[in-house]
């Protein structure tokens, strides 16, 4: 069985490999839109505000979907 560290805590989560393969999509772009912030933010002044507020969008809409992703599974294999 494979585990799965959420990326804002350090709780390492059992996953069945159906759900596993959802929650690291969502890390992944979780990673990804990271990567993609630091980026924008890392470019020359005056920053794309728009571009960091799509980011800055997409990683807290990110961040929910593994929570409750992750909740659904705590609550199915307790």
């Amino acid at each position: 069985m494979q585990r799965l560290i959420h990326p804002q805590t350090s709780d390492a989560v059992p996953m069945h490999s159906d759900h596993a393969v959802d929650i690291e999509q969502l890390a992944g772009r979780y990673r990804r839109l990271s990567q993609e912030l630091a980026v924008a933010y890392s470019g020359s002044v005056p920053w794309d505000i728009g571009r960091i507020d799509r980011l800055t969008h997409d990683l807290v809409a990110t961040e929910r979907e593994i929570r409750a992703a992750t909740a659904k599974y705590r609550r199915r294999f307790p």
